[in-house]
């Protein structure tokens, strides 16, 4: 069976400096490319909770066309994401990607027409409301989590047809939990893998 760690971190908790001196040059280019304050507190949490969870005191990233970030010379598969408050990095020996999304309505906005299946708006329809925005948050999830494990852009998710994930031929895991902030904000952190997982996940407090 294959094993996940999953890290979190709310970012709303860091009061410390940018110390650039934890990252190469390059991926401190990367961090600082970053103009609004919050998106630069953001990327810069996010890889100090990657070196964290990497137990390394200097940490070097590449990044692949995609923009994709990985691990130069290293045996771990990593996958990164954040939305809001919330920063999210998962380590595993084999293959996966994750993807985290605020629950709110702001994905009622996303046109699920052209990205839910015939079945999945059925069901989405016969959702209560608040149960709506918390179903399509979840497949939404999903289907990132699938075209970024499949190395494309979220573009794919909105192109020749909705992703049908019964007509797909490699059975996919898919691995839902839901996480809060310090401001009560809940957010749905989706795995993805082509195996049998088991997702061990710790809140990191300080990094």
């Amino acid at each position: 069976m294959n094993k996940i760690q999953l890290f979190t971190y709310d970012i709303s908790l860091y009061d410390g400096e940018f110390d650039m001196s934890y990252f190469s040059d390059s991926l401190a280019e990367h961090i600082n490319r970053y103009k609004l304050a919050k998106d630069k507190l953001r990327s810069y949490c996010l890889y100090r909770l990657l070196r964290n969870a990497l137990k390394k005191e200097f940490l070097s990233v590449e990044f692949q066309p995609s923009g994709c970030p990985i691990l130069p010379d290293e045996e771990h598969f990593i996958s990164l994401s954040h939305s809001g408050n919330i920063v999210a990095v998962a380590i595993s020996q084999k293959k996966l990607s994750i993807d985290l999304e605020v629950v709110s309505e702001r994905i009622l906005q996303l046109n699920c027409e052209k990205w839910l299946t015939n079945a999945e708006q059925s069901l989405h329809k016969s959702l209560p409301p608040k149960k709506q925005i918390r179903y399509l948050t979840k497949v939404w999830t999903e289907k990132e989590c699938y075209v970024k494990y499949d190395g494309r852009g979220i573009k794919a998710m909105f192109g020749n047809g909705a992703i049908d994930f019964a007509k797909l031929p490699i059975k996919f895991n898919f691995t839902p939990k839901f996480v809060t902030d310090a401001y009560s904000n809940k957010y749905c952190l989706t795995v993805c893998t082509e195996d049998n997982v088991r997702v061990v996940s710790k809140r990191i407090k300080e990094i």
